[in-house]
């Protein structure tokens, strides 16, 4: 059975796994001779000059361009090749603020009669020259890029909401150069990878891409055109670019085990996967990082995380994160990214995880949010999108990445919020003076390098606050009021369950010193960066709290609870 039928036949049937003509094996890559090609510029003449030092790749290992721009590299029937965009210059982009810095190979196309998704059509032979074209542009060692994870829409409603989420959180900012969109670009459906790119095209920066286990055709039967489809629309899985001073290295590290029969719905079974970074891949790395200088800086971006935030399995970590913290050890200005849990998570690599810095160093990998937050679940914003708060307690958003040179700080930022607010304070409106107040401060960003104290009034002594693994207990009390809500008619869906994270702060204030009355908790909190954060929150201590809530005896409305997501 074709793709093109597949959508009608889904629903028909869930039993019929072997309808499909799956065949056990793909065709191998064989060697298809050497590509050849010129790296150029073109002046305002309009004028070709070829470039010397520029990196091609075939996937699997480099060549550099000659005085004249010409370069010579293996393939096979089925290799994309890329340039590496080096500073001051960028490939042309197309209609969709995609970077157009590859160019495939696959004569026959990949094999996807049995895919629902259509991969790379067929090339056709080796042309004589595949040539890549870059423009000369301004670098400056200060810029930004955006970072995020999960979007995954897994319907065209919820492919609006991100669209409408994407246009009023980019269009605006300053002084990006780039946004990175960390896997699951989409749910399943991808078809739905158009409507992503139309939404990030309004941004006016351009965009690259990862591919998650969501954005991957589950009929595929190995690992080896798992990501046809995501090739097709975005170019490779596995590439590096240079922006300024930083080199940043993006992997594909989703494998895909191969097709495991149906789902009651009719749709192909999907959690058949793994985090990996493959050998061919690691070498790759390697291959590169050894000509990065030590004082320019190394980002790698992925999907999975490396490190696991609960337990060790590989759903969830990538077991090859060891090597890959040895290939970085000789440079110390490093961080990774990674996307797919739906929450924010920091882990700090030393020695003890690879990474052995001659200087010190650390590396810290950055698990950022989820964009869509839990899935687009919960009750709807004033826009009709669902507030769907991350089930670690943290409003849905992205990470801002601000570079000056080889140095870069990491921070999150709230849709729709205030770039200073970092942080939700959970303590009690109104409490017993003379018994202790328990505050707990989930920091948005928080981990095991940010510090964070309390104290109350301005003029009140900090006291430190102990970092605390739990879950939001703020984030649970609005899931139990999800869960009435979605009962309460059919299509809605309830936030999820909340896990397990290491980001929030927790102390018990003693109050018996304290005047009766109305009194400021402030929260300070430094994160890995030495970025400071402030927040705020009113108490009203009370010596009697039941006689204080009575007041609203002699209300004229019926006392009323804010609803929040």
């Amino acid at each position: 059975m074709s793709r093109r039928s597949f959508l009608g036949y889904v629903g028909a049937t869930a039993a019929a796994g072997s309808m499909f003509g799956l065949t056990a094996s793909v065709r191998g890559n064989a060697r298809d001779g050497r590509a050849k090609g010129v790296v150029y510029a073109t002046d305002a003449s309009g004028r070709r000059a070829g470039l010397a030092g520029v990196k091609v790749s075939n996937g699997l290992t480099f060549v550099t361009t000659d005085n004249a721009g010409r370069y010579s590299i293996e393939v096979t029937d089925d290799t994309t090749l890329w340039v590496v965009k080096p500073r001051g210059y960028r490939p042309p982009a197309n209609a969709k603020n995609l970077p157009q810095f590859f160019r495939h190979h696959v004569p026959a196309g990949t094999p996807d009669d049995d895919f629902i998704f259509p991969g790379i059509a067929p090339t056709g032979e080796l042309p004589a020259s595949i040539d890549f074209e870059l423009e000369a542009v301004d670098e400056p060692d200060q810029f930004r890029c955006v970072l995020f994870g999960d979007p995954q829409p897994y319907t065209v409603e919820e492919a609006l909401f991100y669209s409408r989420d994407a246009t009023d959180a980019f269009a605006d900012l300053d002084g990006v150069a780039f946004g990175v969109g960390m896997g699951d670009l989409v749910g399943d459906n991808l078809d739905l990878h158009a409507l992503y790119n139309d939404a990030n095209a309004t941004s006016g920066f351009r965009w690259y891409n990862i591919v998650g286990n969501h954005d991957i055709d589950f009929m595929s039967p190995t690992d080896a055109h798992a990501d046809a489809a995501f090739r097709r629309t975005f170019g490779p899985s596995t590439y590096i670019f240079q922006h300024a001073r930083a080199h940043f290295i993006v992997l594909n590290n989703v494998y895909w085990k191969g097709f495991q029969g149906l789902r009651r719905d009719g749709w192909p079974q999907r959690g058949n996967y793994e985090g990996r970074i493959r050998p061919e891949q690691l070498e790759l790395v390697r291959e590169y990082v050894k000509d990065v200088p030590t004082n320019e800086a190394i980002a790698v971006l992925m999907h999975i995380p490396l490190f696991a935030f609960q337990g060790e399995d590989t759903v969830h970590s990538t077991p090859q994160a060891k090597e890959l913290m040895e290939i970085l050890s000789n440079h110390p200005h490093t961080f990774s990214a990674s996307g797919h849990t739906h929450i924010n998570h920091h882990h700090v690599a030393g020695p003890d995880r690879g990474y052995n810095n001659a200087q010190g160093k650390h590396h810290l990998h950055h698990n950022v949010g989820a964009i869509c937050g839990s899935w687009y679940t919960g009750k709807p914003d004033r826009r009709g999108i669902p507030y769907a708060t991350q089930r670690d307690g943290v409003p849905r958003g992205y990470t801002l990445v601000e570079f000056d040179g080889p140095r870069f700080t990491v921070g999150y930022r709230k849709l729709g919020g205030r770039p200073d607010e970092q942080m939700h304070i959970d303590v009690s409106e109104v409490a017993q003076r003379g018994e202790p107040l328990a505050v707990s401060v989930n920091v948005f960003d928080g981990g095991p390098l940010s510090t964070t104290r309390l104290r109350i009034g301005s003029a009140g002594s900090w006291a430190t606050m102990t970092q605390t693994s739990k879950i939001d207990e703020n984030y649970a009390r609005h899931r139990a009021k999800s869960l009435e809500w979605a009962n309460a008619a059919p299509g809605r869906r309830a936030l999820s369950q909340p896990v397990v994270t290491d980001h929030h702060w927790t102390l018990e204030i003693e109050t018996s010193g304290l005047a009766e009355g109305l009194h400021v908790i402030e929260v300070e909190t430094t994160d890995a960066y030495g970025k400071v954060h402030t927040g705020r929150r009113m108490v009203r201590l009370q010596d009697d709290p039941v006689n204080f809530a009575a007041l609203d005896a002699n209300s004229i409305r019926t006392p009323r609870t804010v609803s929040m997501p």
